[in-house]
């Protein structure tokens, strides 16, 4: 018995041991991490939160809830006829309610930065509940783009479920982009678009003289 109590107690401590230097080895691995500002993602939040919240939108929801709920109350009655049929009206208040729901999280997210931590192995964009995970190997190409008033934007190609997709992320001033682009899976196209903006405003004043449409 005592024999056995040791082997276990042994490969027990074995097996603690090597779960602990796990745990370091994966800490200790270089990492970069920072908040995505607040002028890349808020915008586009809100953005969103307009769309949800237009007028005809709202209309749309409310006539479809009505419309599947009759639908679907037809059916039962017709099923069950002894069944006795609720008010239909509050029936336009369910979905439109789900969509108030959801602009409050929008709301919420919007006070919370989502965070960026680039590692070796992986890159990871949380924001609130969700998490997105890119491993390196699914990575095909990346580009650094700098604007005006130091905004940056990181720019993120990979193939995933047979499809090429993109992520853009905004990158503060203040991260440190010599280890940015040396912890990059892929040495990124550096672009400068300082200028961009400046040339387009220009462009912009000089075709609405002439009743051209502007394409940058």
């Amino acid at each position: 018995m005592a024999a056995r109590e040791f082997a276990s107690f042994a490969t027990r401590s074995r097996l603690a041991w090597r779960n602990n230097k796990m745990f370091w080895n994966h800490a200790n691995k270089p990492k970069l991490t920072w908040y995505v500002p607040r002028w890349f993602y808020v915008p586009r939040l809100w953005r969103t939160f307009r769309i949800l919240f237009n007028s005809r939108s709202m209309l749309r929801i409310a006539i479809g809830s009505l419309v599947a709920g009759g639908f679907v109350v037809a059916g039962f009655k017709w099923m069950v006829p002894q069944l006795v049929i609720p008010d239909l009206w509050r029936m336009a208040f369910a979905i439109p309610g789900i969509v108030l729901l959801l602009g409050l999280e929008l709301s919420l997210l919007s006070l919370f930065q989502p965070v960026v931590t680039l590692r070796r192995d992986r890159l990871t964009i949380q924001h609130g509940q969700s998490a997105t995970i890119l491993d390196p190997k699914q990575v095909i190409k990346t580009a650094l783009t700098f604007h005006r008033e130091n905004r940056v934007r990181l720019r993120i190609v990979y193939e995933k479920g047979g499809r090429v997709r993109h992520r853009v992320v905004g990158v503060p001033a203040t991260v440190d982009f010599r280890k940015l682009v040396d912890m990059l899976p892929l040495k990124p196209t550096i672009r400068d678009a300082r200028g961009r903006m400046r040339k387009c405003s220009k462009m912009r004043q000089s075709n609405r003289h002439r009743g051209w449409a502007t394409l940058c």
